[in-house]
């Protein structure tokens, strides 16, 4: 096979090497690319590289085969003449300096990966289709696919120099979709311009090209971006090699875009107006014909600060269609994304929400407290009636006791209690049973005076914690029949009321306090 027989331009067969093309009319003798690869060199034993169709930020695009298949394709070599440079009828590349080659690398790794992902669009009908991806020659390269027609620039020249708004838009709703689903793989395709939207021959219909300046959405503030970049089309957020650079940026190049198509003329440069230099023109100053509410959302998306545009393409789109009554088809509003519940503590219960239902009457909503993203069924309601009764009629049994044990003549006259009698703790023990969790609180707190006496059969026993005993209070007097019951809590109790006298048998009970 001889590849001389290929037009250098547009790689159609020819019948002898230096015929002039019966397709595109190019001279074959003249093969020069310049800085470029070498005309008719052959890449991976497979792509024959033919002439340099355009550079950019990235590098060159070439005309190309691919022998394997005998299909025409488009070759991109990633060659930014910023960092490296090549000697004429050399295929390697060669960086500045180490600085130069260290950031070359890393451009080339990151751009092989993005353009993997870019391969995964090819099902979309507007962007177009990657075929392969290698490295070569020290550099990048990535084969994709070449589509015959002209640019939307040639588009406009062709009608006069301007289009009407409803026709551009029209012609560049494909591209709404294309680069909505671009942004969705959280790719930013960083060169849309009049030269890289193509107009297929066969169908008319609008193709988003050259995706060699894409980067990834990932890439933050800190991180360092190629300045490739079309003065007129590109953000002032693209003029840094830091910066956030999303979907707005792209959402600017578009209506830098549109702008041009209904205008004629290129928007002022994003740094200029940055800077006050020259203000941006109305389109319909310059005789664009488009309505005024049309007009406004494309000035809002060329807004020099990103945070003043629209969030998304999708949005964009749903305003300019709006705006023209429907005249792109009709497109839809973006649906929010829904995003999975995180996880949340338990809340407390809040009160009802109260706002209008469906029939317009106010109704409360109640609140639900979140666990683990699912509602938890009501706890039961503690029984508080119960335990508020139950309580009064603990401190009415303990009222009678007490009644009882203080009536005169409770126990024969004479009668002491001895150490070795348990009647009396035992009716107590009993009747306290019921009770063990009510604490009987007289109203008076006697306060403790003047230093006890000690009586016989009063002194505390070791180890005790005693309140109101007897011999913290000045010189109390015992009933008969008075003795705490073990276990028991007491307070006031009547053996700690005033001016008892001890008598035989009134020793404090171990365990109390």
């Amino acid at each position: 096979m001889n590849p001389k027989l290929y037009c250098f331009a547009c790689m159609h067969g020819l019948e002898t090497e230096d015929q002039r093309c019966p397709r595109c009319g190019h001279d074959n003798r003249v093969r020069v690319n310049g800085k470029g690869q070498l005309p008719f060199s052959i890449i991976k034993n497979r792509y024959l590289i033919g002439k340099a169709l355009g550079r950019g930020g990235f590098g060159v695009t070439y005309m190309g085969l691919d022998l394997s298949l005998d299909r025409r394709v488009a070759i991109k070599e990633y060659f930014p003449s910023e960092l490296v440079s090549r000697e004429t009828g050399q295929s390697q590349l060669a960086p500045y300096d180490e600085n130069s080659h260290s950031r070359f690398i890393q451009g080339r790794e990151r751009s092989m990966e993005e353009a993997r992902t870019i391969a995964r669009l090819n099902d979309v009908p507007a962007a177009v289709n990657v075929y392969d991806v290698f490295l070569a020659n020290d550099t990048l390269y990535i084969v994709m696919e070449y589509i015959e027609g002209e640019t939307l620039r040639a588009r406009v020249k062709a009608a006069g120099g301007k289009l009407p708004a409803a026709a551009a838009l029209t012609l560049l709703h494909p591209v709404f979709g294309a680069l909505s689903q671009i942004h969705r793989q959280g790719i930013v395709h960083r060169d849309v311009s009049p030269d890289n939207i193509m107009l297929r021959a066969s169908t008319g219909s609008a193709v988003l090209l050259d995706f060699g300046a894409a980067h990834s959405m990932e890439l933050d503030a800190e991180s360092e971006h190629s300045t490739s970049l079309r003065p007129g089309y590109a953000p002032v957020e693209q003029y840094s090699r830091t910066g956030l650079q999303d979907a707005r940026t792209d959402e600017y190049a578009l209506c830098a875009t549109i702008y041009f198509a209904i205008t004629g003329q290129k928007p002022v440069a994003a740094m200029e107006r940055a800077f006050g230099e020259a203000p941006l023109p109305l389109p319909r100053a310059l005789g664009a014909d488009i309505s005024p509410a049309a007009e406004a959302v494309l000035m809002k998306g060329l807004s020099v600060q990103a945070k003043d545009r629209y969030p998304d393409i999708a949005t964009l789109e749903a305003a300019l269609d709006a705006a023209m009554g429907g005249a792109m088809g009709g497109a839809v509003a973006p649906q929010p994304t829904v995003q999975p519940m995180p996880f949340m503590p338990r809340m407390q219960p809040t009160q009802p929400a109260y706002g209008p239902s469906d029939s317009g009457q106010t109704v409360a909503a109640q609140a639900v407290s979140a666990q683990s993203g699912s509602a938890q069924p009501p706890r039961p309601k503690k029984p508080l009636g119960l335990i508020v009764a139950f309580g009064v009629t603990a401190c009415a049994m303990l009222a009678v006791l007490l009644v009882l044990l203080l009536k005169p003549g409770a126990l024969p006259p004479g009668t002491a209690p001895t150490s070795t009698q348990s009647a009396a703790p035992a009716t107590a023990t009993a009747k306290a049973t019921a009770t063990a969790t009510a604490t009987a609180t007289m109203a008076a707190t006697p306060e403790a005076t003047a230093t006890p006496t000690a009586k016989a059969g009063v002194a505390p026993t070791p180890g005790w914690s005693y309140t109101n005993a007897p011999w913290a209070s000045a010189t109390p007097t015992a009933k008969a029949g008075l003795a705490p019951t073990p276990g028991w809590s007491y307070t006031n109790a009547p053996w700690a009321t005033a001016t008892p006298t001890a008598k035989a048998g009134l020793a404090p009970t171990p365990g109390w306090s």
